[in-house]
């Protein structure tokens, strides 16, 4: 309950900091002498829009509009009543259109004078009914998704072409952190912000909100998991059954992780038989086939008994030992002891030149 109770206020909050900004925005009404008009851009309960005209002549009379297309003789003429150079109209809202969420529209009014001389104004009206957002967080690069071993999280909530765009974001951590977020749009989708994490080890969400420019509003929850502590590796046996095609590694021993009951991932490197690295180390995301509890899967004290063979590919001839990390869902390693393998004996010819006596 408490917990439900300071969400709510963190969403006020954000919330409160978003229409802050937009009260202020700077306003687009045009000033001219010509005759203006402007739509309320949003359609009433009963499917009306409001339609205000300003600096009129106070000779207007009559009123006839159209959506999407200028009006033609088959649209009666209205009355209009102009005060001070001011009218309104209501008129009932444009067709539907195979988008339910964003439509585009435009509306045409053509005023008349009491001399016959008619003006020609028009304005779009866009409906908006949804916030399309896309929110993308950058895990680490040895970590599953949703999880992560760093202080920081990397963020980024893009504009997905919304059907007015989006005007401002926001997001917390576990209710506790608040931050502002850019809102950028998909040609820069390289770019990512970091945001500081609690401190904390354990799971949390990231709650992200977002507005767009009719005021729709939309949110997201994101769990993740900090884990900052390498797994306990024991009892390791391993080995490597080296072939001519492919070589397979196989290693049994107990993984102890608070967040993972088997190791996710594995790295190798090729050694020499001086302990030159050979190549670039090979980071691989064991696969279900690949890895398997012993037991029952439970994390106990001392650990969860696993088994996992994964294949190594061809092995080069001067290769003498790999050595091995394991990693749990966060990205942090550990690393077990080297396994060495037999090196195949290198056969050379020498050439002996003979005396001539």
């Amino acid at each position: 309950m408490q917990r439900s109770y300071h969400r709510r206020i963190v969403l006020i909050a954000i919330t409160a900091l978003i229409w802050l900004g937009m009260a202020f925005a700077p306003s687009t009404i045009a000033q001219s002498g010509r005759p203006q008009l402007q739509l309320s851009n949003y359609i009433d309960q009963i499917g009306q829009v409001l339609v205000d005209f300003w600096q009129l002549p106070p000779t207007t009379r009559e009123l006839r509009w159209s959506w999407n297309q200028p009006p033609v003789d088959d649209n009666a003429w209205e009355p209009l009543l102009v005060f001070q150079g001011f009218a309104f109209a209501y008129v009932p809202g444009p067709p539907e259109t195979s988008n339910p969420l964003c439509q585009h529209h435009t509306f045409y009014a053509e005023l008349r004078d009491v001399d016959g001389n008619t003006t020609l104004l028009s304005a779009p009206l866009t409906i908006d009914r949804a916030v399309d957002m896309i929110v993308n967080v950058r895990w680490p690069e040895y970590a599953m998704t949703g999880y992560t071993n760093q202080d920081t999280i990397m963020v980024q909530m893009i504009d997905n072409n919304d059907c007015t765009g989006l005007r401002s974001g926001a997001f917390s951590v576990d209710d506790e952190i608040l931050y502002d977020l850019p809102i950028l749009s998909i040609e820069q989708s390289a770019h990512y912000d970091a945001y500081q994490l609690l401190t904390k080890e354990g799971g949390m969400i990231l709650y992200f909100l977002a507005y767009d420019r009719r005021s729709n509003v939309g949110y997201l929850e994101m769990p993740l998991v900090r884990d900052v502590t390498p797994p306990v590796v024991t009892n390791v046996i391993a080995s490597v059954e080296r072939g001519e095609q492919s070589s397979r590694l196989i290693v049994s021993g107990q993984f102890m992780d608070t967040y993972a009951p088997l190791p996710w991932a594995i790295e190798w490197q090729f050694v020499n038989r001086y302990g030159v690295p050979i190549g670039q180390p090979v980071y691989h995301v064991l696969g279900e086939h690949e890895v398997q509890s012993e037991g029952n899967g439970s994390l106990a004290t001392s650990g969860s008994p696993f088994q996992l063979n994964v294949s190594l590919g061809v092995i080069t001839n001067d290769a003498a030992a790999v050595h091995l990390k394991l990693f749990d869902r966060a990205g942090n390693g550990q690393a077990l002891e080297p396994v060495a393998f037999p090196v195949p004996d290198i056969m050379y010819t020498v050439y002996i030149p003979l005396t001539v006596r």
